[in-house]
């Protein structure tokens, strides 16, 4: 009984690696030449990943800082279908760095899918592995792949002699190299045939038109969510407008009414003014009346006081005119000389 000596079940050949089963890319014992020697803080690390040379990126990474040991986020390759095919068996990854001033390109890898070599379950556990400079891992089938190491021509995998040769370098490699699948030839099957492969195909077309449909119905739900959230919106700033209408027409209804109220006021106000108006023309007419009776009143005394003036004024006269009669024809005044002692007396 023959038996082929495999170091893992995804090396066997039936086993087919695709795009769709893509999940992860990280980076091991990266060396870049221009940050020898400087601080990492500076560093910054993405990748890019293409259909091939000639394409454009159909995902670029997010950006992870002073790492020498980059694991990006893990993605979904079936997001991109309608931009690549994801039954491919190879892609291009394109590493960068960055540091302060410059962008440069660190790795330019076509990689072959199948030509990839079991590494790990986890990544965690292969904190003892020795890293060649710029190793690429990737997270196919919740497993960890790499790229297969040089071996001498002639020497196979699981040779006792290269393992006794490779002893100290490889011990950080056991779980790839020390883990083996023995496989009878004999028993041994073909993994496809022309029927298994068209209903391959057949099962590949009918996912492709679900995916399709399932497009189509996304787009309308999309869209149908779209329309909802715009007639949300509009019926929001409807219902704005209209409280704002409410609020507008409540506050001219409260200034209408303070209006009316001050107009009442001012009418109020108006007509006591119009009143007092009235009674103070009244009483001006009074007063300009009684005005008049006392200028004639005046002008009464003025003449009665002129009259009285003139008639002190005879009266005067006529007394001085009888007084002067009096003293010259009626009592005259004579000098009567009197001698008392010897001495005249007037």
């Amino acid at each position: 009984m023959d038996f082929v000596n495999t170091s893992n079940v995804f090396e066997l050949p039936s086993y087919q690696r695709r795009l769709r089963h893509l999940k992860l890319v990280a980076v091991r014992n990266l060396k870049c030449q221009f940050q020898s020697g400087k601080e990492l803080s500076d560093l910054e690390t993405f990748f890019c990943l293409h259909k091939d040379r000639d394409s454009k990126e159909f995902y670029q990474s997010e950006r992870i800082t002073a790492s020498l040991n980059p694991s990006w986020q893990s993605f979904d390759i079936s997001r991109y279908e309608d931009k690549i095919n994801t039954t491919s068996q190879s892609l291009l990854v394109r590493v960068w760095v960055k540091n302060k001033t410059s962008t440069r390109l660190l790795l330019d890898w076509m990689v072959e899918l199948n030509a990839l070599e079991y590494l790990a379950d986890k990544l965690q556990q292969d904190k003892g592995i020795k890293y060649a400079p710029n190793t690429l891992i990737f997270g196919m089938f919740d497993q960890f792949f790499r790229a297969p190491e040089v071996r001498p021509v002639g020497v196979g995998i699981g040779d006792p002699g290269v393992e006794a040769e490779d002893d100290k370098s490889s011990k950080s490699q056991s779980v790839s190299t020390q883990c083996f699948l023995k496989v009878e030839i004999a028993s041994t099957k073909k993994s496809y045939t022309a029927s298994s492969l068209s209903r391959i195909y057949t099962v590949l077309r009918a996912i492709k038109q679900t995916q399709a449909s399932v497009h189509k119905v996304r787009r309308s739900i999309e869209d149908k969510l779209l329309s909802s959230q715009e007639t949300t919106r509009k019926r929001a700033e409807h219902e704005d407008l209209l409280l704002k209408r409410e609020q507008l027409c409540a506050e001219v209804t409260w200034r209408t009414a303070s209006v009316n109220k001050m107009k009442d006021h001012a009418d109020q106000l108006h007509r006591s003014n119009q009143e007092q108006e009235t009674a103070m023309k009244k009483n001006k007419e009074k007063l300009e009346e009684k005005q008049r009776e006392q200028a004639e009143k005046k002008k009464d005394y003025d003449q009665t006081r002129e009259k009285l003036i003139k008639e002190s004024a005879q009266l005067f006269i006529r007394r001085k005119q009888l007084i002067r009669e009096l003293a010259t024809y009626i009592y005259p005044i004579t000098e009567v000389f009197i001698y008392i002692h010897s001495t005249p007396v007037i």
